[in-house]
């Protein structure tokens, strides 16, 4: 007995319906239990098909098994289903989180890949993400990005750099540093990216011009980054990583600081965030709070401190810090940019 036709469903859902169901699994799905599922005709899934393979091209299998003919979606990325079936429905709304919570520094080209992959995996798992509406643990978080970096623009540098790291290559990098008016060419090798106070960074090295000899290590703002031009050949010499749990970008040798802060708002916002991995907090006698650290950003040290005003003081051992620290940076841009 023919199938059932389903004559209140449009064309464009029973597509919608069909991708769904090869999305979901990666297994064959025979057309004879298609045209039940789908309450069509064997010509209409064979049409339909037709429609998605316009859209996947070869990742769609069409094959007959005996007198069966069969569809199966074969994913472009075979790891994305295993990894599918690893997550649960918890997994993938933390990880919708995350996407959420990196929005200001995600180009939209990515961000674009990431919501196609997050619905992927949700399909795979066939529990799919709520809309937002109040049952979604996504309407219950809002993140506020002010003075954000549009970061879109620099997708293209962002991909090249990232394969730049992947390969240890090397490339000419056209810079313009903050105050400058025209760009400087480096040659340099990146080792990692690094995001902080609203800002992307890439690490790496800059090399002499025989392009072998490691000069200094450095960081580029992204944004700066006017060109990326790819070299060929490899750096020949490790690059440290640096390490996101101390305290700012790292310019010279290790420095101990103390920094005494005011009873008050400015204490309570000290004892409430961690800014080192091996921090340590002092309570003081008048209700403030003395925060010691080590840092090799004497620069950024000095600025957080006069960013509290006069409810943050360094130590009197350390006050010298902020009378050398033009010099320090002026000869960091000197060297360095």
């Amino acid at each position: 007995m023919p199938a059932k036709q389903d004559t209140d469903v449009s064309v464009s859902v029973k597509v919608l319906k069909l991708f769904l169901i090869l999305l979901s699994d990666g297994e064959k799905h025979y057309q004879t239990d298609l045209t039940l599922r789908l309450k069509c005709s064997p010509q209409t899934v064979r049409r339909l098909a037709e429609e998605i393979e316009r859209v996947v091209g070869e990742s769609l299998e069409t094959e007959r098994e005996g007198k069966q003919r069969y569809y199966r979606l074969r994913p472009l990325k075979p790891n994305r289903h295993l990894l599918a079936q690893q997550l649960n429905t918890q997994d993938l709304r933390y990880l919708a989180i995350c996407r959420e919570l990196a929005d200001a520094y995600l180009p939209d080209q990515v961000k674009e890949s990431l919501d196609r992959a997050l619905l992927e995996f949700s399909v795979h798992r066939q529990e799919m993400l709520p809309p937002h509406n109040n049952s979604d643990p996504l309407g219950h978080f809002r993140f506020y990005s002010k003075g954000y970096i549009d970061y879109t623009p620099h997708y293209a540098k962002i991909t090249a750099l990232l394969n730049l790291i992947d390969n240890e290559g090397l490339c000419l990098v056209e810079y313009r540093a903050a105050g400058r008016e025209h760009c400087r060419t480096h040659c340099f090798s990146p080792s990692q990216f690094l995001s902080m106070s609203g800002t992307l960074y890439v690490f790496g090295a800059i090399l002499d011009v025989d392009r072998k000899t490691r000069r200094h290590l450095t960081y580029f703002a992204v944004h700066r980054i006017h060109n990326v031009t790819v070299l060929e050949g490899r750096r020949h010499f490790a690059i440290p990583e640096d390490d996101p749990r101390e305290f700012g970008l790292t310019w010279h040798d290790p420095v101990t600081y103390h920094i005494d802060f005011e009873k008050g708002a400015a204490s309570d916002y000290i004892r409430e965030r961690v800014f080192a991995a091996h921090q340590i907090l002092t309570e003081r006698e008048d209700g403030g709070v003395t925060l010691t650290l080590t840092t090799c950003s004497t620069p950024e040290i000095v600025a957080f401190v006069r960013s509290f005003g006069p409810a943050a003081t360094l130590r009197d051992e350390h006050r010298q810090a902020i009378t050398d620290l033009d010099i320090l940076t002026k000869e960091v841009r000197k060297g360095r940019h």
